[in-house]
């Protein structure tokens, strides 16, 4: 694979971003049948100038992380025990790191200078945003009627920590995600009207941080909310 490189025009640098290189390989299993479905796959991704996003107040940048190395496993499983009912769940091991990354930006917290910047060596630690383990179960349920269907369905999700930088300044701990879901759909599968409810645990948890000119700020994901849709397909 090959992504191009280029140059960050929102700095004055005339230090071109090198372009990305990846060597990717597969290997899987795929099982399908009536009751259940299986699969299974090993990966290893070897990483030549890796393109790392680097934040610098409002100023963001790319740069080249020189060396990475990504391996795993993952796999996912569905079955179906009784008419209507339908289980899935899916999870993934993955080991992400950079082999080489001299001159990785290293962010430092003053209180009166604010956000600083400095190049250290990331070699060896993990790549950033990118958990160990993660996976999802969901449970749907569709029952007939005469006029159409119930549909009720949940949905839970977990990650575990994840780093927002190279030297882990910044991090999500790990959480578990539940959402739940009740549907009429009608006959022709036209209508829908659905009650929801997302995030039902309430869980605190960021999307991502950025590095500030004065601190680090995050971006929250939305708090447990719940809710009526309505949804007409022409």
């Amino acid at each position: 694979g090959y992504k191009s490189g280029g140059f960050n025009p929102s700095t004055l640098s005339i230090v071109p971003v090198r372009p990305e290189k990846i060597d990717a390989f597969e290997l899987g299993f795929k099982h399908a049948s009536r009751a259940c479905d299986f699969n299974l796959a090993g990966y290893y991704y070897k990483y030549d100038d890796l393109q790392v996003t680097a934040y610098q107040g409002p100023i963001t940048s790319l740069v080249n992380a020189a060396k990475a190395k990504i391996y795993g496993i993952e796999a996912d499983v569905a079955i179906r025990p009784v008419a209507g009912l339908t289980i899935t769940a899916a999870g993934a091991w993955n080991h992400a790191r950079y082999k080489s990354f001299p001159g990785a930006p290293l962010y430092a917290f003053d209180l009166v200078t604010g956000i600083s910047v400095t190049p250290g060596d990331a070699s060896g630690r993990p790549i950033v945003n990118a958990p160990e383990f993660s996976g999802n179960v969901n449970a749907t349920y569709v029952q007939p009627l005469p006029s159409g269907s119930l549909e009720f369905t949940g949905n839970f999700s977990y990650q575990s920590v994840v780093y927002y930088d190279a030297f882990q300044a910044t991090k999500q701990d790990a959480y578990g995600v539940l959402n739940l879901r009740a549907a009429w759909n009608s006959g022709d599968d036209r209508l829908s009207i659905a009650l929801f409810l997302d995030n039902a645990t309430n869980k605190d948890y960021v999307r991502s941080i950025f590095q500030q000119p004065v601190a680090f700020s995050s971006s929250w994901a939305p708090p447990r909310s719940a809710g009526i849709e309505l949804r007409y397909r022409l």
